[in-house]
């Protein structure tokens, strides 16, 4: 049987990562202070995945390679995530997005339309970012995005897996904190996504939450109009029976905008329910 990047499900997570690595392009674009990691897969119309807060270009492992099929899949590694630098004094969403705006307009062609999609606090992001670039804009599609100041659930309790004393505990915590925020269906949560997560959660030094618990995203979509797609986790912990206030707000925004709710799917929806969504990025940005 095959998983993500065409290898055996019994294969490592370090070798499917690797796999999945190795095809890619990797690109440092500087910045005040330091420089971002992109990787770039395929040919075509360029598309941009942003991911989420304590991530990096892995929250996308199970769809860049159907996508790079199709398009020029540019993944970045937000300044203080992953492989990129982080950039010094204190930042915003506004700072973070013009970083990467400048990372995109060296890596592209100006008269390349782009798509966009942000997950999580990358939606916020991937937002801002587009908004820099709007005539060039051909969709922004959000996933479980932040920052719109709409009703939301108390947040989940998380493990602190900093406090394991043992690789087996560590792991226990990152198995506990993906199934109470990211991944409705325990199931799921294999030996891969553990991996991402410890991989992602270690590498991180920028805290998002200050910016995705704002309506940072919301002002800059009245600001800057923007053709949009959502898509939604229907058990996402993070927004709970709230889903319908998120299909509401981006159709005010954009009344033809497309809106996906995946039944049984939690927050990092794109990993649990890919087939599903890259069935609908493929669709939009066809």
């Amino acid at each position: 049987m095959k998983t993500v990047a065409g290898m055996s499900e019994v294969a490592s997570p370090q070798a499917i990562i690797a796999s999945i690595e190795t095809q890619a392009r990797l690109v440092r674009t500087p910045f005040d202070g330091g420089t971002m990691a992109w990787r770039i897969w395929g040919d075509g119309p360029p598309l941009v995945l942003v991911h989420g807060g304590h991530g990096s270009w892995m929250h996308w492992t199970r769809n860049i390679l159907p996508l790079a099929r199709h398009f020029k899949v540019l993944v970045p590694d937000l300044p203080g995530y992953g492989w990129s630098d982080a950039p010094p004094g204190e930042i915003d969403a506004e700072r973070l997005a013009e970083i990467v705006a400048a990372g995109l307009q060296q890596l592209l062609n100006e008269s390349e339309a782009i798509a966009f999609a942000g997950f999580s606090f990358g939606g916020v992001m991937a937002g801002h970012i587009a908004a820099c670039m709007a005539p060039r804009v051909r969709r922004l599609v959000l996933l479980g995005a932040g920052g719109l100041a709409l009703p939301r659930p108390p947040p989940p309790g998380l493990v602190k897996w900093q406090k394991a004393t043992s690789d087996a505990d560590r792991r226990a915590a990152h198995r506990a904190n993906l199934e109470a925020v990211m991944i409705a269906n325990p199931a799921k949560v294999d030996d891969l996504a553990i991996y991402i997560q410890e991989q992602n959660t270690q590498r991180a030094r920028l805290r998002s939450r200050s910016i995705s618990l704002t309506d940072a995203l919301r002002r800059k979509l009245d600001q800057v109009r923007l053709p949009l797609a959502g898509i939604w986790g229907e058990r996402d912990p993070m927004t709970g029976r709230y889903v319908e206030t998120r299909r509401e707000l981006l159709r005010a925004l954009d009344p033809g905008c497309p809106f996906v709710v995946i039944e049984g799917a939690g927050h990092w929806v794109q990993y649990e329910a890919s087939g599903e969504v890259n069935a609908s990025l493929m669709s939009w940005f066809a």
